[in-house]
């Protein structure tokens, strides 16, 4: 007798591979990637780049140091 999580398995085996194989809109392995680096209007912390949405700050010199211990 089959038990219940090995027959969902071979169930959805079947449907992932249609979905597979059809695509998903938007999903095509030719379609360029979007560009992960932006550059953009440098404000006063930062270094003028963005990556993947996130703006990139500036390097922390020896005298940021404090900042980093927590007690």
């Amino acid at each position: 007798m089959i038990n219940r999580t090995r027959l969902t398995a071979l169930l959805l085996l079947p449907a992932s591979m249609l979905l597979h194989a059809a695509g998903l809109p938007g999903a095509r392995a030719d379609a360029p990637a979007p560009p992960r680096y932006a550059s953009v209007r440098a404000s006063p912390e930062s270094i003028g780049k963005v990556y993947m949405g996130r703006e990139i700050a500036q390097v922390m010199n020896v005298h940021g140091a404090p900042w980093l211990e927590r007690l």
